[in-house]
């Protein structure tokens, strides 16, 4: 068995439509092979979990036949939609053409690029033009449907695609359970092995030549599909038809006699009748029928009873509506992680699906297309992930402002202007995601993140909404680019408690520094870190100095660079991670243990606990004793959206460009050091696990404590923690700040 036939095509394909680098034309990276390659071996290995363990002959061969099975596929797709085509164009029902048993999962491919000549392994052949033109007018069209989400995130600004049924809104029924298949299944599987009931060894009849094991798989192979027109298509393959002589006396006689033989070591080794009917555990009226009708018509004989006689009717209809869903405008959810299977995609929240059912009938292009509601529904809700949104939130100001401004402006003038300032931020919001997505290979992005405080204790007592609370803090670092699928191996959550650390820019520079240590660099020439601006924790001098610091140690890494995202625009990686703990956070009634936090997380990511794991440095003051002001460096560093790194010709010191543009390199580097004074001097002490909260908060805390568990609730064993938290900060109430040793 080839490696291909143990994949299960669904996934496969789902792999595929992930990596438009595959099969997208329009890309501009199209022809990189490299990407390709690299696309391919993460397939791979997601198909294969012991891919990395193969030899390299083998993972060669795997490749191969990865790629001729998609090949294969594909050009089965293409075909098919010629066919449709040509069905179409001659105006007769397309009845007798069977569907394509791949199409719903492969229709991605038509908005690639027709293009008949091309004769690379990725380029589409036989395409059908006709229906991607239909899809551009549909998206034409639609295009006002947007409600305000062509400007929301430009990277998450797209069309619906189809799933399959797995990752569908509703799950549709499962045939397969269903009493009378489950029958008809056992009816067409195994009754017992087969046995030798024969000895022939003559020229015509080579039987005894059959081993037991030979019969074994024959046996095994004809049951492993145990429905009756595989096993028929087998029966068909062994049997051939001899036409008898007609003599005077021939009435009432066959007209011809069945041959029986079966395949050992690709060749044909011819068997008696009985032997025959006992490999295969059947009847001789079968293969006498199945015989009969090829003598009769010339063709297989094809099942009468039952099927599907409603789709292939309505296959035009169907299409339409598909088309017309796709033409649609839909963003991802701003907390919604992004799996290797399918994500939830929201249209509009002012759309629902009567809305949309009347649109397309509205449409004079489906006058002769015309669908009913609840088919119109089947197909929506059955295959494709779409939801329809709620009324924005945290929005970006600037595009709010500028969008309101075009409205009211009745000068024309004026208005062009809003409309391109607004134009121009939209882009820039758009060069950011570039970045964000980046697929060099010599590159690897890191982006990071501090998730909002997750309070303690969680209770449903009314009294806890005007208590304040303990944090839970928590800081996601991801690796690689946006498209990539977020895995546990490349979410990585740093956390601490309000009572060990402070939630500043100390905590965001040793999380990162930690993981620019630990990362894998094999082959890495670049780094690239993406924060959103938050002047506390990420855009400041303290971030900047622990990176020249780590840039200086790595002498194999030519150069760092520091991304900042338009402000409003901020959508990364870790906020998908966010969206599925808060979720789950939701759903649990009471929350009041880190622990119980710590188990949602690490089902998606790799803990990291600051203070063991990871030590916290006190960046800060080292930094502010080497660095300048950032109000003296010859740039605006509230401005910069850019910060690039390399290290200057003068030993121990690295020199900072900043840059105001995404895509333009205007400024020169400079050295950011106070005079007399190197990166090469940053040594950061390692600061305590242990801060002082507010004693009002820790009150708060013992109240609700008290009110919701009772007076005596330090003798509870799950209330451990609050118990230790209040005997440590009384403690350190108690003790000299200069006494407090390192934990």
């Amino acid at each position: 068995m080839s490696t291909t036939e143990k994949i299960d095509l669904d996934y496969f394909i789902i792999l595929i439509q992930e990596r438009e680098i595959i099969w997208d034309k329009s890309r501009v990276d199209f022809k990189n092979k490299n990407l390709k390659t690299k696309a391919w071996e993460e397939i791979s290995k997601c198909l294969f979990p012991d891919y990395d363990n193969f030899t390299p002959e083998r993972k060669n061969k795997v490749g191969n036949n990865l790629v001729k099975k998609w090949r294969s596929v594909k050009d089965n797709f293409f075909r098919y939609l010629k066919k449709i085509k040509d069905t179409s164009k001659s105006g007769s029902e397309a009845t007798n053409l069977k569907k394509y048993h791949l199409y719903n999962q492969l229709l991605f491919l038509r908005k690639v690029e027709q293009n008949n000549t091309d004769s690379s392994l990725d380029s589409p052949r036989d395409i059908e033009t006709e229906s991607t033109s239909t899809n551009e007018s549909y998206r034409n069209k639609n295009s006002n449907l947007s409600f305000g989400f062509k400007n929301k995130k430009l990277d998450m600004d797209l069309h619906p695609t189809c799933v399959i049924n797995k990752f569908a809104r509703k799950k549709t029924k499962d045939p397969t359970k269903w009493k009378t298949n489950i029958a008809k299944c056992l009816r067409y599987s195994s009754k017992s092995m087969p046995t030798r009931v024969c000895e022939h060894n003559t020229k015509a009849l080579k039987c005894a030549t059959l081993t037991m094991n030979d019969l074994s798989k024959i046996h095994q192979n004809f049951y492993k599909n145990p429905t009756k027109h595989d096993q028929d298509i087998i029966l068909f393959k062994l049997c051939s038809i001899q036409k008898t002589k007609e003599t005077p006396n021939f009435k009432g006689k066959k007209k011809f006699k069945t041959n029986y033989s079966v395949f050992i070591n690709k060749k044909r080794v011819p068997i008696c009748q009985k032997f025959f009917l006992n490999i295969f555990g059947i009847k001789k009226y079968r293969v006498e029928y199945l015989m009969k009708k090829f003598y009769e018509t010339g063709e297989f004989p094809r099942e009468a009873r039952g099927g599907d006689r409603k789709t292939e009717k309505y296959a035009q209809k169907k299409e339409s509506v598909h088309r017309f869903i796709q033409s649609l405008r839909c963003i991802e959810s701003h907390y919604c992680r992004k799996s290797k299977e399918a994500e939830r995609k929201y249209l509009p929240c002012q759309l629902n699906i009567k809305k949309l059912y009347t649109m397309y009938n509205s449409d004079q292009r489906n006058v002769q297309l015309g669908v009913k509601l609840s088919y119109f529904r089947h197909i929506f809700n059955t295959e494709y992930n779409l939801g329809f949104g709620t009324p924005q939130t945290d929005v970006c100001s600037k595009c709010l402002e500028l969008k309101e401004k075009i409205k009211m402006e009745k000068d024309e003038d004026k208005k062009n202007k809003f409309m391109t300032e607004k134009r121009v931020h939209s882009l820039r919001a758009k060069s950011f995601f570039d970045n964000l997505r980046d697929t060099t290979p010599s590159l690897k992005i890191i982006s990071f993140d501090f998730q909002k405080n997750i309070p303690l204790p969680k209770v449903p007592d009314q009294s806890c909404y005007y208590s304040r609370q303990l944090y839970f803090y928590n800081l996601a670092v991801v690796e690689g680019h946006s498209n990539m699928p977020l895995i546990k191996e490349r979410v990585f959550s740093y956390y601490c408690t309000e009572d060990e650390f402070s939630k500043n820019a100390n905590l965001v520079a040793s999380a990162v520094y930690d993981r620019l240590c630990k990362t894998n660099k094999i082959g890495i020439s670049r780094i690239r870190l993406v924060a959103d601006g938050c002047g506390g924790q990420n855009k400041n001098s303290i971030l900047i100095g622990m990176c020249c610091k780590w840039l200086l140690d790595n002498g194999n890494i030519k150069s760092l660079e520091v991304i900042f995202p338009v402000t409003g625009h901020s959508f990364m990686p870790a906020d998908r991670f966010f969206g599925v703990v808060e979720k789950k956070l939701r759903k649990m009634e009471v929350v009041i243990h880190p622990k119980q936090i710590l188990d949602i997380v690490s089902e998606h990511a790799t803990l990291i606990k600051f203070g063991k794991d990871c030590m916290v440095f006190d960046w800060k003051t080292t930094v502010k004793d080497i660095l300048k002001p950032t109000t003296t460096w010859n740039i605006q560093f509230n401005q910069c959206k850019r910060f690039i790194l390399r290290r200057s010709k003068k030993p121990g010191n690295v020199l900072v460009r900043g840059e105001i543009f995404y895509k333009s390199d205007l400024a020169t580097a400079q050295n950011i050091c106070k005079p007399r004074k190197v990166i090469n001097m940053v040594n950061p002490i390692i600061l305590p696990s242990i801060v002082a909260v507010n004693k009002s908060k820790l009150g708060d805390v013992n109240k609700l404590l008290s009110k919701h568990f009772g007076t005596e609730w330090q003798c509870l064993s799950e209330l451990s923690f609050y118990k230790e938290v209040l005997l440590k900060q009384e403690a350190l109430q108690e003790t000299p700040s200069e006494d407090i040793n390192i934990l």
